[in-house]
């Protein structure tokens, strides 16, 4: 071995003279400092490894980080390490890497598979949870030094874990020298083991060893009192002369004491890891971080304190994003009382101003809940600049609120003024959004969707379809594109940082989202999905995704006001002995919400759920509500006890309906087909049993519809009336007694209308909603259009006729269809305001993504001075060859 070692002493030793006679000897030995605000996942650096591609794992008390030359990218808990606290990391001959964590055992990151597997206690015979320190050998066998229970050694190929008898309890490092015989290091000296037994190194003695540093065949060793040593023919030699250690820590300005951890790379450069970051001694040659592009923050629904990133929902992860050296900025004045295409051109003015402030080219959006809606509302129009890098849209309705359709029904008549309320409908989603606009090909989108189902102590949510409590996996998830990139977590829709008994994760609040899919996407600029570092664990719930959103089936909602002080008691009936969910909607003031069960049992309010009785009560940014989850209640009348407790002076509106886990449902079918004000539009309704039907529960059945109408100016109240719907086969209802009930009511404006139909049967009630748009005749299209298609084939413009009786706010849309598989492979949609008369709208589609073939045109024109609704449309506007 002496023999072995003196030959590659002579090889340094001889690179070591020729590096010091080349020109890069000239050049000044300088250091430059790492940090988070770099890309480190924490300051407390903890460990160095690196891979024989020279790229480097960084340990630190937050996380691990791997630094290559592309990209700076940080591992944590979150991502399934079994504790952020990294101690120790390891480069197996396989390219696997290993992490030893201070309280969850041992991780193992497979580069290949992007998999994280942990050995703690409570699956594997590692003998401690506490690990200190990691070495491999050439056999790929893992030596795992403990705090508090010795060594041991775990052979990856057998799967077999071997405890030894070591002298101490507690381990401060490990080395292989040479014969990658494991050096030991404890707070009383060091010992080697040389097959059969630990042999105490005489020369460190009883010294307290805090680390062993190999680089160039050399091995160096340091007490916690600064005494250093150098390895000579296996022992431990005192090293009081100048090395390569002292040398850098002397050109980075430190003392030995604070160094943490040491390395050497490939490119002789020196890595000192300290409390506050990493000291790089270099020669001009330390590596570059990528540099975050400016990051755009798009709201929810609601206007948080007074519309600044300081007070809005965005405010913790601004301060993640802060400490991380990522620039965020706010889009202030995007609110509810505009429409969407108003909102987009808020985003494209203060995307504008950070550009101009930043220099930068582009911004990465990220759009939370309503936002995410807005943020598409710019990207998926002409509006769009060509200025957005990527979009990350957070727990965002692409298909419309369906879970808790009943409340938002209840919020667009309280608040006509508030046209993103009903731009939140399934219907407007389905007719509108998906049916006038899609995913810019040009950009990054990226959909988050949590199942809060997974969260441990929200067990009522296993009652309800797959949601963030909110919005349902399969609305979140609707987008589809090649460029779309779909992902699930367990998140909650919306969650502050109050006390409560268990963990609760949201999407901006703790960290664990922001650490497991936001940091590294918005840190490089590669473009890849969020959280791609590592692959989804196969054993999550079914997060749905592919199907159609989830419908509600709820009983009638009762709508009453409450005055300060007053307590009222309403009765539903209840007509299934299964799960069903009371719910109770106050937008303004305090309610104490109670049951009274038909066998007199008594359910009082609480703040979080309890194991008997599933209560909930949580405020989320569309409204505040109570409830309760009843599993198997029983069937018959149950009271519903509201005690108004704040101290109010006007008297507010409140809410009741029960959703139920029930086989009969109420389906409202409103005429599919736009009508003009005027003219009779019916409406139809059924009620639904899982078959075989109960045919006697279906006799006497009264059907009724109220109507909300919207006000001759936008903005202001809905005026209700009611009709009746029959089965008589004489009120556009087909066939008497076929169980389809029908009239007619005739609009008397253009604009949206709600519909809210009650079922009233021998022994159950039910309700359902519909939101259905009545067309103007403002404006129409021409029948004819243009198409024209740049030289260079990237663009193709379509040139739309419209006439205009009234000026106003429109848009037109345009559909591109193949003509051989009458499917849409473009769109484009343009908000332009007219006056009166004849005019040209351009419409620019993007050309690159669409193959040569033959191609047909269609057109719709919207009214976009509210909430969007269609004036018109032309199927087969124009043709046109690529």
């Amino acid at each position: 071995m002496f023999a072995q070692r003196f030959a590659f002493v002579l090889f340094l030793l001889l690179a070591a003279f020729l590096s010091t006679t080349s020109p890069s000897a000239a050049q000044a030995t300088r250091y430059k400092i790492f940090t988070t605000r770099d890309g480190l996942a924490g300051d407390y650096i903890t460990a160095i490894a690196f891979e024989p591609n020279g790229s480097a794992w960084v340990g630190t008390t937050e996380g691990a980080t791997h630094i290559s030359d592309a990209s700076w990218v940080s591992y944590t808990r979150a991502h399934g390490l079994g504790d952020s606290w990294i101690t120790a990391i390891a480069i197996a001959p396989d390219g696997k890497i290993w992490f030893g964590t201070q309280s969850g055992g041992v991780s193992v990151l497979d580069p290949v598979s992007k998999t994280l597997t942990t050995y703690d206690i409570e699956n594997s015979e590692i003998p401690s949870n506490f690990i200190t320190a990691l070495a491999i050998d050439p056999e790929n066998r893992v030596w795992v030094g403990t705090l508090d229970n010795g060594i041991a050694r775990y052979d990856v190929a057998q799967n077999e874990w071997t405890q030894f008898e070591f002298p101490e309890r507690e381990v401060t490092t490990i080395a292989l020298d040479f014969d990658s015989a494991p050096w030991v290091g404890t707070a009383n000296g060091v010992f080697r083991f040389d097959g059969a037994n630990w042999i105490q190194d005489k020369n460190v003695g009883d010294g307290n060893v805090q680390r062993i540093d190999a680089f160039d065949g050399e091995w160096y060793l340091t007490t916690t009192h600064g005494e250093r040593f150098v390895l000579q023919n296996d022992d431990w030699v005192a090293n009081d002369s100048a090395d390569e250690i002292s040398n850098a820590s002397n050109a980075a300005n430190l003392q030995e004491g604070q160094i943490t951890a040491f390395g050497k790379d490939y490119q002789a450069r020196y890595w000192l890891s300290t409390p506050r970051g990493i000291f790089m001694v270099h020669q001009g040659n330390a590596p570059n971080p990528p540099t975050p592009i400016p990051v755009v923050l798009v709201h929810g629904w609601t206007v948080a304190g007074d519309d600044t990133l300081a007070t809005s929902e965005f405010r913790f992860l601004k301060s993640y994003a802060d400490r991380d050296g990522i620039p965020m900025y706010y889009a202030r004045g995007v609110s509810p009382k505009n429409t969407l295409f108003q909102n987009a051109a808020i985003i494209r003015d203060e995307i504008a101003r950070v550009k101009k402030e930043t220099g930068a080219d582009k911004v990465n959006l990220i759009g939370f809940s309503m936002g995410g809606m807005n943020t598409r509302a710019y990207l998926e129009s002409s509006l769009y600049a060509n200025d957005v890098n990527r979009a990350i849209i957070l727990g965002t309705p692409q298909a419309g609120v369906e879970i808790w359709k009943p409340i938002l029904f209840q919020q667009i008549l309280q608040k006509p003024d508030e046209p993103s309320a009903l731009e939140l409908s399934p219907e407007y989603a389905q007719q509108i959004v998906n049916q006038t606009r899609a995913p810019n090909p040009n950009v990054m989108y990226d959909l988050l969707i949590g199942d809060a189902r997974q969260q441990a102590g929200l067990d009522f949510l296993d009652d309800m379809p797959a949601s963030d409590a909110l919005i349902s996996v399969d609305s979140a998830l609707s987008l589809n594109a090649r460029n779309v990139h779909k992902h699930v977590n367990a998140d909650l829709h919306d969650w502050g940082p109050e006390a409560v008994p268990f963990d609760l994760t949201s999407y901006l609040y703790p960290r664990e989202t922001w650490e497991r899919y936001l940091r590294n996407a918005l840190r490089n600029n590669d473009n890849a999905p969020i959280g791609s570092e590592i692959l989804p664990s196969p054993d999550g719930r079914g997060a749905g995704g592919e199907g159609e959103p989830p419908t509600s089936n709820h009983t009638p909602v009762v709508t009453e006001k409450i005055r300060a002080g007053e307590t009222v008691t309403r009765t539903v009936l209840l007509d299934e002995n299964k799960s069903a969910r009371f719910i109770a909607y106050y937008p303004n003031g305090k309610i104490d919400f109670s049951l009274i069960a038909p066998d007199g049992k008594k359910y009082e309010p609480n703040d979080l759920p309890r194991d008997e009785d599933g209560v909930l009560s949580l405020s989320t940014d569309i409204a505040s509500f109570s409830g309760y989850v009843v599993k198997n209640a029983p069937v018959g009348e149950w009271k519903m006890i509201l005690n108004r407790t704040d101290a109010g002076t006007k008297p507010i509106d409140v809410s009741t309906y029960v959703e139920l886990d029930a086989p009969l449902h109420v389906e409202a079918f409103p005429y599919p087909y736009y009508k003009e004000p005027g003219k009779p539009y019916p409406i139809f309704a059924r009620v639904n049993m899982a078959s075989p039907p109960n045919v006697e529960a279906l006799r006497d059945v009264k059907m009724t519809a109220h109507i909300a109408q919207p006000a001759a100016n936008f903005g202001e109240a809905f005026t209700i009336s009611e009709i009746e719907l029959f089965d008589d086969g004489k009120h556009n209802d087909g066939a008497a007694n076929d169980g389809l009930y029908g009239n007619d009511f005739i609009p008397p404006r253009a604009g949206w209308y709600l519909v809210f139909v009650q079922a009233e049967g021998q022994n159950f009630v039910r309700g359902q909603e519909a939101a259905i748009a009545v067309n103007a005749v403002d404006a129409k299209l021409e029948r004819n259009a243009t198409v024209k298609i740049n030289a260079d084939g990237e663009q193709i413009m379509i040139d739309a006729g419209t006439q205009t009786k009234r000026a106003g706010k429109y848009a037109v849309s345009a559909e591109i269809f193949s003509a051989s598989t009458n499917n849409v492979v473009a769109r484009s949609f343009v908000p332009v305001d007219l006056d009166v008369g004849v005019h040209h709208v351009p419409i620019p589609v993007d050309a690159r993504q669409i193959p040569r073939g033959e191609y047909t045109v269609g057109l719709r024109l919207y009214s976009l001075d509210w909430a969007a609704f269609e004036l018109d449309n032309a199927a087969l506007a124009a043709t046109f060859t690529r």
